[in-house]
């Protein structure tokens, strides 16, 4: 609802959560919204388009800024489409959330090539970006990586 936007943090909270951690450490940050990005935004100059007369931060925008971190940013649409929700998805989540919950719980390994009982990033983005899509039907929602420079694939989940 873009006439009641989430005002749970600031993502330059975030932004500096992620840069400041160490070197070697990896992560991954999920974004599950309309249009990926209906967050106030950083301190680095990021463009904000205006949707509904509320500024607006695309999951591209937020790929940008966090260049360099070692973060990949896994967005549940672009910065122009929709993300939908419904009650038969994991209990009335989001389709990005629900196929993430499935993928954590071994779905996505069982799609994936490199059977080694984990579900590795690849094996998510990848599971995930089939899912959506089945999920949302002819909507056609489809995530996106955004973010992902010099970023190498680890594990998620442990080895059953």
């Amino acid at each position: 609802d873009f006439n009641k936007p989430y005002e749970g943090f600031e993502m330059a909270q975030i932004s500096r959560f992620l840069r400041r951690r160490p070197q070697g450490q990896k992560a991954i940050l999920l974004m599950d919204m309309c249009r990926a990005g209906s967050l106030d935004f950083l301190e680095d100059g990021a463009r904000a388009t205006t949707l509904g007369g509320v500024q607006r931060v695309t999951g591209e925008d937020v790929g940008n800024a966090l260049k360099g971190s070692g973060t990949i940013v896994f967005a549940s649409s672009n910065g122009s489409a929709p993300s939908y929700e419904s009650a038969d998805w994991e209990g009335g989540h989001g389709a990005f959330t629900a196929a993430v919950l499935r993928g954590l719980r071994g779905e996505a390994e069982a799609s994936g090539d490199r059977k080694d009982g984990q579900v590795d990033v690849l094996e998510m983005v990848d599971f995930v970006s089939k899912t959506v899509p089945e999920l949302t039907g002819a909507r056609k929602q489809q995530p996106t990586v955004v973010g992902a420079i010099g970023f190498s694939t680890f594990a998620l989940t442990k080895p059953n």
